[in-house]
């Protein structure tokens, strides 16, 4: 008898073990469905402020082929180069210093222990780009405060956002032209009222006038309009009144990130108007 009711209460309590295990799963399975859910509804917001503007001077390529080089307004001048997110290539920084031969360069990446190649007037700096300045992180804001026509070239893998989020409007302005590689879908999340956000920050101060689709990832459906899920976005500052872009993107500058994948096409709303 007492081996029946030993069994019993074995019986019983493996039961509720099997129950509290099962429900747990259950759960775990709702919140990875509502978490997936979130990622598939982007901030529609994000298209107007994507709009592109046709710049009155010409665009050239700077950097080197294929992933790296970015399309830029041509013809300005400047008093310092930024550069933050460099790994294993520097050819933008290079490339645009022997175009701009009176100008230094500040570059920057706590992920690397120096420049793939040595330039004299590149001074490296072992630091990721942040909201705050410790012994790891900088927020550039001295640099950009010493200086009131800067070229920033960033391409920091998502941590874009909360450094632009958090730099006061008056050192946005000391920027005279921008490119920086946004990082929105995938394991950055989606393009979210955050994202959002910080683009319409600069959007403020300065005109969208080159958009070029990272053909490492794909689109974003949004609205129905196809969004790219990481995109090279070059800022001019907005110095003079321009006109919304009309031109076919990609552009005779461009060139696909993965040699072996076809251009995003950015020929239509918000990029072509």
């Amino acid at each position: 008898m007492r081996n029946i009711k030993k069994n019993n209460n074995i019986l019983f309590t493996t039961v509720v073990l099997f129950l509290i295990l099962f429900i747990s799963f259950i759960n775990s399975r709702k919140l990875k469905k509502t978490k997936f859910e979130y990622f598939e509804n982007p901030s529609p917001d994000v298209i107007k402020e994507l709009i592109c503007y046709e710049p009155e001077l010409p665009k050239t390529r700077i950097g080197r082929n294929y992933d790296g080089g970015y399309v830029i307004v041509d013809n300005l001048k400047y008093d310092l180069l930024i550069g933050c997110g460099i790994s294993n290539d520097d050819s933008f920084e290079h490339d645009f210093l022997s175009k701009n031969k009176n100008i230094e360069c500040y570059a920057f990446d706590g992920t690397v222990n120096d420049l793939p190649n040595f330039h004299p007037k590149i001074h490296f700096i072992k630091k990721n780009i942040g909201p705050f300045e410790n012994k790891k992180n900088t927020n550039l804001h001295k640099f950009i405060s010493e200086h009131k026509n800067i070229f920033l070239k960033m391409d920091i893998e998502g941590a874009e956002y909360d450094w632009i989020d958090n730099l006061p409007e008056h050192l946005l302005k000391n920027m005279k032209q921008m490119v920086i590689e946004f990082h929105a879908t995938n394991k950055w999340g989606i393009w979210d009222d955050y994202k959002v956000k910080c683009l319409n920050k600069i959007n403020k101060t300065h005109y969208l006038v080159h958009a070029h689709g990272n053909n490492n990832k794909t689109f974003d459906k949004i609205n129905n309009i196809n969004i790219p899920q990481v995109i090279e976005c070059t800022y001019l500052r907005k110095d003079r009144v321009l006109k919304k872009n009309k031109q076919r993107y990609p552009t005779k500058y461009d060139m696909p990130n993965k040699i072996l994948r076809d251009e995003l096409s950015l020929n239509h709303y918000p990029f072509v108007n």
